[in-house]
């Protein structure tokens, strides 16, 4: 007749033997907490929600944050495509005066906690407070909301100075 259990089970079944068969593994993680100028910059995208001439659609925003000055950029897109990608990285490096030595591994919410918790002060902060009639107003709108975010926004977690007098430090 055959087995009558679920495949899950037999998954279930063969991690408990392996775990016991290896015993526990333990992985350590190193993320730094204090960065050096132009040392990493943090990346994502995500995927908002705006009205658009009454219509609802949803954009593509790609979102960059140095990790030593927390500054930050954001652009917005109609469509998810590679060249999206390429356009959004070259107009953050020109925002941000260059290019980082390195990215924080995206898709990775515990070593891009920054990011992550800027996506949700995007999201919160502009996008849901106006209606726009075409993608070059939710652009306008994120080009005001970031000179504010950049200069006039004292960032508790950088010592209640904005992130252009943090870079002004090393100036």
């Amino acid at each position: 007749m055959g087995y009558l259990g679920a495949y899950d089970s037999v998954q279930r079944f063969v991690k408990d033997w392996k775990l016991k068969a290896q015993g526990p593994r333990v992985t350590q993680v190193f993320v730094p907490l204090v960065f050096e100028p132009a040392d990493a910059c943090q990346f994502d995208w995500s995927h908002e929600h705006v009205e658009l001439g009454g219509v609802g659609q949803t954009v593509k925003v790609a979102h960059f944050r140095l990790a030593y000055s927390r500054q930050l950029f954001v652009v917005a897109y109609l469509r998810e495509t590679q060249e999206m990608a390429f356009d959004a990285h070259r107009q953050a490096f020109a925002f941000l005066g260059g290019v980082p030595l390195e990215f924080i591994q995206p898709g990775k919410p515990q070593q891009n906690a920054y990011i992550e918790r800027y996506n949700r002060t995007v999201r919160y902060d502009w996008l849901t407070q106006d209606l726009f009639d075409t993608l070059e107003q939710v652009q306008d709108c994120a080009t005001r909301w970031l000179w504010t975010y950049n200069h006039e926004r004292p960032n508790m977690a950088i010592g209640g100075i904005t992130p252009k007098q943090k870079l002004a430090l090393v100036a």
